[in-house]
């Protein structure tokens, strides 16, 4: 079932409660820098089924994910070293490290197919995948190529996204698409009635809402809450008044700004103790944001505080309490509400106290640091984790998203000037002209051996010049559509 708009959550938790322990509850989540992030969703959702916790040593995650496979089907054991391959920790097989990386995607792919469906044999999976509009295009391969695998098995898949975005999954008879529209006057009414606990709202604030709301339940939900957190609305024996007049109250034209209202009127604890935890992200734990806070006092106070206004939610308390923002919005509009100065400042300091709490786990972690070290503008970093990460996109066979981040990585080099090592840079053209070999864009990859060319001349590389001819002789060759099979050295050489 693909679910179109931003407004499922509350309806998927409802959902959730209703089948309790009929079925068995997996979720894989993308970000929204998450498009070059190969995989992610898909590691979020082995984590989910593992119950792999951030701070896990490599130990841990190896027997969490062999207890769990051998426990479902002890036959499923020659998957494993696949699945930890994916988790990024040892996968216990030599064979797999040095395997062609497009052979060993084909293997990762087909572990995860078989996990997910010998699972369903054993009890009904439902398998939710939120805001497909930020997956990579690699998740997006392995679902398409699983979907058909679906009618035949007792298991149900949900996709949310965005109604701009195109899914690639076709038509299919067992497909379903559910458009979320929006609310009637009646049911905006109904709505606002019920969180109120009331049987009439006063005066013609029912009116204004039905206006500004135009059918949109989050914005229904988030004015509800500003109103009471104002007291604009007060409970007087068994009717609701208000205490001041209607065109002083002022209810805002949107969601954005109805958040940042609410986002205001928070006291200074709770409102910084929010901002700083939009820019750790839309999930986030307690001890990492403890680790981040300057107020001189811990955040459990506040963090309770902002869990009674439903800004934030508590996601889970073992083994380390984590939170998550109730809506993506409401952590956009917090991040945004921070000068810019102020936002750089804390990414880099989240960049450096995640590579202190996670250091025996950054490899999982490289997309991540390179988003906070390139928000923060810290180049020197962000430059070492996107290539990182691209390589590691490269090493699963998802050329698009490591040619994304390798685009990424010669942005900041420009950014560093001469303050950057050349070697980096014919580095990143050698890998950029390779991939884009590898999909068949002789082209770009003749264009980026020609720029490889022209660094190692001028370095006196010899070595990398050779190499860099015989890539530009490639793509020439192959891109022609002539019937000329000539190489031939571009002008100045």
């Amino acid at each position: 079932a693909y679910l179109e708009g931003d407004y499922c959550k509350t309806g998927f938790t409802e959902y959730l409660r209703s089948t309790d322990k009929q079925a068995t509850w997996i979720e894989g989540h993308a970000m929204s820098f998450g498009q070059s992030m190969a995989f992610h969703p898909l590691i979020d959702l082995l984590k989910c089924n593992f119950q792999i916790e951030e701070d896990d040593s490599e130990d841990m995650i190896l027997e969490k994910t062999a207890n769990g496979v051998l426990e479902l089907d002890p036959h499923l054991e020659p998957i494993l070293p696949f699945l930890r391959y994916l988790l990024s920790v040892n996968p216990g097989d030599p064979a797999v490290r040095e395997m062609d990386p497009k052979l060993r995607r084909a293997e990762v792919f087909d572990a995860l197919r078989k996990l997910l469906l010998r699972a369903a044999e054993v009890k009904p999976q439902i398998v939710l995948f939120e805001d497909l509009h930020w997956m990579d295009r690699a998740t997006e391969e392995f679902l398409v190529l699983t979907a058909d695998s679906i009618p035949s098995s007792r298991m149900l898949w949900l996709f949310t996204y965005r109604p701009d975005y195109v899914h690639p999954f076709g038509d299919r008879t067992y497909h379903a698409r559910i458009t979320l529209g929006t609310l009637s006057s009646e049911n905006t009414l109904q709505m606002a009635k019920a969180m109120l606990a009331a049987k009439d709202l006063p005066g013609k604030l029912g009116a204004l809402i039905v206006q500004k709301a135009e059918g949109n339940p989050f914005f229904v939900e988030e004015v509800v809450r500003s109103l009471r957190e104002t007291r604009a609305i007060a409970p007087r024996g068994d009717k609701l008044i208000l205490t001041r007049p209607l065109d002083q109250i002022g209810v805002p034209d949107s969601i954005q700004e109805v958040l940042m209202s609410r986002i205001d009127h928070l006291e200074e604890g709770p409102k910084k103790t929010l901002q700083l935890a939009s820019v750790i992200g839309r999930e986030f734990t307690h001890r990492l944001l403890d680790q981040l806070a300057d107020f001189g006092e811990g955040t459990e106070r506040y963090l309770q505080e902002l869990k009674a206004t439903e800004l934030i939610l508590e996601k889970r308390l073992f083994p380390e309490v984590t939170y998550i923002f109730r809506h993506a919005l409401t952590q956009e509009v917090a991040h945004n509400s921070l000068l810019e100065q102020h936002r750089r400042q804390l990414h880099c300091r989240i960049g450096e106290a995640m590579e202190a709490l996670l250091a025996g786990r950054l490899t999982d972690h490289y997309e991540v640091l390179a988003h906070h070290f390139e928000q923060g503008e810290a180049w020197v970093k962000a430059l070492e984790y996107l290539c990182k990460s691209a390589e590691k996109a490269a090493q699963a066979f998802a050329p698009r998203e490591a040619m994304a981040l390798y685009g990424q990585a010669l942005a900041v080099a420009r950014r560093l000037g001469d303050a950057v090592d050349g070697m980096t840079v014919m580095d990143i053209h050698q890998a950029r002209s390779a991939l884009a070999f590898v999909m068949s864009d002789f082209e770009a990859s003749r264009a980026e051996s020609e720029r490889l060319l022209a660094l190692a001349h001028e370095a006196g590389d010899g070595i990398r010049e050779a190499n860099a001819q015989a890539l530009y002789c490639l793509g020439v060759n192959l891109a022609s559509r002539s019937g000329s099979r000539h190489c031939f050295r571009p002008q100045g050489y």
